[in-house]
């Protein structure tokens, strides 16, 4: 086993040098067509590898065809978990839960404008917890698959939506919003500028407490400045090599952005130090 841990490790550290070589992709205007809503490769424009491709996105969302059997329900409790007693009457089923800096639980009814919001009871129990339906958002605003996050004083970002709207069609919006839990408010948040697109886009809260967006379908990000509502953007051109799509982003205790890029088919891992220590991003990096 050590043996195989260290021939592992090797490959790894191989591949990761390797994967540092590419070149960054060109930055689109908001008039920029070269991304298809009826048929494109996977959102990065990356032709391999085949075993990954996806020649089309679907128009719309597949079906959820998962069925919850007797079985499962008796493992899951064995293993610690419990049914909540009581969810909400959703319209297509929930999706993107946030936990909430009040220790509440946020939830969006997918391809809706609605969300929930769960309680927990006196004692701190979410499974006997109750469920509270949250003001909407906007009315044109209806995402499934998007960026989102919790920010530090406790309002949340939402940013894109690979679908959007109640007929749950294939856009990659670029639509945004921002909720206040203090006063059960959502207002619209635009894009970033030249960003036609967001779709599914990936997102982090930075060790600044900044938060970062990247667009779903090239290669750079942009952080938010939510006291004054604007965006900076921070690539291409910052050292990553690699296209966003399907990627998620974890922040490190270092103030690292760990990044696992699933488009390349080296399947390489990388690290992006955050734009606001300074310090020039570099696509490729070796962490212990």
């Amino acid at each position: 086993m050590i043996r195989f841990s260290a021939a592992f490790s090797g490959v790894a550290a191989a591949l990761l040098v390797v994967g540092c070589n590419g070149s960054a992709g060109t930055t689109p205007s908001a008039t920029d067509t070269s991304i298809s809503t009826s048929a494109r490769l996977v959102d990065s424009g990356i032709a391999h590898p085949r075993f990954l491709r996806l020649m089309r996105t679907p128009p719309f969302p597949p079906p959820r065809r998962h069925r919850i059997t007797a079985e499962m329900r008796v493992r899951a409790h064995a293993a610690g978990w419990q049914q909540i007693s009581s969810v909400p009457t959703f319209i297509n089923g929930p999706e993107s839960e946030l936990l909430l800096t009040d220790g509440t639980v946020i939830v969006e009814d997918f391809c809706t404008s609605n969300w929930w919001r769960l309680t927990p009871d006196s004692s701190g129990n979410y499974a006997t917890g109750t469920w509270s339906e949250l003001a909407s958002m906007p009315s044109n605003y209806a995402p499934l698959y998007f960026a989102s996050a919790v920010l530090p004083n406790g309002y949340v970002i939402v940013n894109g939506g690979e679908y959007n709207g109640t007929t749950c069609t294939n856009v990659e919006t670029n639509l945004g919003a921002i909720y206040d839990p203090f006063n059960n408010t959502w207002t619209a948040v635009s894009a970033p500028s030249g960003w036609a697109h967001i779709g599914d886009g990936q997102s982090v809260v930075l060790k600044t407490g900044t938060y970062m967006l990247g667009n779903c379908c090239y290669n750079y990000q942009a952080l938010y400045n939510q006291t004054a509502g604007t965006w900076t953007q921070t690539g291409p051109g910052n050292g990553k090599q690699d296209a966003n799509s399907e990627e998620g982003w974890t922040l490190l205790p270092d103030g690292n952005v760990l990044v696992v890029n699933v488009s390349d088919p080296r399947m390489r891992s990388t690290t992006t130090p955050h734009p606001m220590s300074g310090n020039r991003p570099v696509s490729c990096r070796l962490t212990s």
